[in-house]
This record gives structure tokens, C-alpha cells and sequence, in this order.
């Protein structure tokens, strides 16, 4: 790891000095800017490809990859990620019909079809969360990420038997901060 920052060996990624020392106002202020700057008054976001619907073309090769899983026996889980609530709620008040919010819908019936968990964080209050915890925009912090773990341990018992939840939960219980949760 470079300058406090990168990849660690488990494949995770420090953001090491963008995190200590940062303010809880500073980080609200960071998502405010993303609100309003990066959100245009046409509604759409300029990192987001604006659909009506979600491709075609990619759920059928999402229905691939899933059928090749199952017939390996791969387990899949599959994650729509959390985006902050400032963000969300501008994309609601301009777009409601904006395709991020169709994804759950959309892809479900598909994860169900082969048995294979999909989980939806995008709304970080279904994890006990919030923009206090994010990164930035779209990226949570460690905290984040394991609330997202836990819950999805409590709800699904093939990835329950890989981790120690009661573990975890008291990692998370204990924790002194809103973005990290492990020493490093």
C-alpha cells in the first residue's frame, strides 16, 4: 500500500488518508456538491447511461452466467450497492423513473428463478445506515460494507456458514467510528 492508500492482500482497498481526520460536516458537504453539481438539471446524473429500461442484451447474458453458476454449483449473490440518501433523493425528486430504481424489480424474479440471493442496499436505511457512513457519493465506508455482510449472513444461509456473525455484529457494536471498523 502506497501513500496510506491500496490494494490490501485480501483483495479489499484502503482509502487510508482520504479517511482519518475527515469530519462528518466535510463529508455532508461532499455529498451535497454531488447532489447538485453532478446531477443536472435534465436529472440525470453525467456518470449514469440513462435507459427507459434495463438492457435486454445484459439480462441475457446475466440469465447465462447465472444457468453456468448453477450448473458448476457456484453460488451467486448478487449486491445492488448503496448509494448516499442525499443522492437518492435528488435522483427521486428529478427522475423517479430513472432505471438505478427499476434494477431490484427487474432482476429479482431472475435471482429467484436459479435460487441465488440478491440483496439491495441501494437505500442505506434497510442496513441501519446512513450518508455518515458513505465515502462518498457511491462508496461506503468499511462500516458500510459490513452491515451489508452481516445482513446478508442473517439472510441467507448458504453464505451464513463462511463467517462468525456474532463475531462481526460485536466488531460492528464496538466499533468508534463512522467509516472504519477494523485496526489496520
Amino acid at each position: 500500500i502506497a501513500n496510506d492508500n491500496g490494494f490490501r492482500n485480501d483483495g479489499s482497498y484502503k482509502c487510508g488518508k482520504s479517511i482519518p481526520g475527515v469530519k462528518e460536516s466535510d463529508l455532508t458537504a461532499n455529498l451535497k456538491w454531488y447532489q447538485y453539481q453532478k446531477v443536472p438539471s435534465s436529472g440525470r446524473p453525467d456518470h449514469v447511461i440513462y435507459r427507459e429500461q434495463i438492457s435486454r442484451t445484459s439480462m441475457e447474458h446475466l440469465e447465462r452466467f447465472l444457468v453456468d453458476c448453477k450448473s458448476r454449483n457456484i453460488y451467486v449473490a448478487g449486491v445492488i450497492p448503496p448509494q448516499s440518501d442525499l443522492i437518492n433523493k435528488g435522483l427521486k425528486e428529478r427522475d423517479p423513473e430513472i432505471y438505478i430504481f427499476k434494477v431490484d424489480r427487474v432482476l429479482r424474479p431472475l435471482f429467484d428463478q436459479y435460487r441465488f440471493g440478491l440483496y439491495n442496499f441501494s437505500e442505506l436505511g434497510v442496513i441501519g445506515s446512513g450518508d455518515e457512513e458513505m465515502l462518498d457519493a457511491y462508496h461506503g465506508s468499511e462500516k458500510v460494507y459490513l452491515r451489508m455482510w452481516i445482513a446478508m449472513l442473517r439472510a441467507d444461509p448458504v453464505l451464513k456458514q463462511y463467517s462468525d456473525i456474532q463475531y462481526l455484529e460485536s466488531v460492528l457494536k464496538n466499533s468508534r467510528s463512522d467509516l472504519r471498523v477494523f485496526d489496520h
